[in-house]
C-alpha cells in the first residue's frame, strides 16, 4: 500500500487554549474549525495549512478516549509546521 495523501494529523494536549495561544502568536495561525464531539468527549481545533489539516484534542471528562498514561507526560510543540 502507498500512501498517497494525508488528510489530516492529530495531537492529544493538556489544555487546547493553551496550545491555541501558542499556535496564533508563535505562527499567527487561528482554528479553521472548533467543536465539542460528545461522543468520544473531546474538544477539537483543526488547522488546515495546505492540503493537510492539523488537529489538537482536549479530553473533556476523565473517561474520555483519550485519557491515557500519555497524556500525564509533558512534551514540547511538535515541531511540524515549516514553510518550503
Amino acid at each position: 500500500m502507498k500512501i498517497e495523501k494525508i488528510d489530516h494529523i492529530s495531537f492529544a494536549v493538556k489544555d487546547l487554549e493553551e496550545t491555541k495561544r501558542t499556535y496564533k502568536e508563535d505562527f499567527g495561525l487561528i482554528p479553521t474549525y472548533q467543536y465539542i464531539a460528545e461522543s468520544e468527549k473531546i474538544k477539537v481545533a483543526r488547522y488546515v495549512i495546505g492540503e493537510v489539516a492539523i488537529e489538537f484534542m482536549e479530553p473533556t471528562a476523565p473517561d474520555g478516549k483519550l485519557q491515557n498514561s500519555s497524556m500525564t507526560e509533558e512534551r514540547p510543540l511538535p515541531d511540524i509546521l515549516q514553510s518550503r
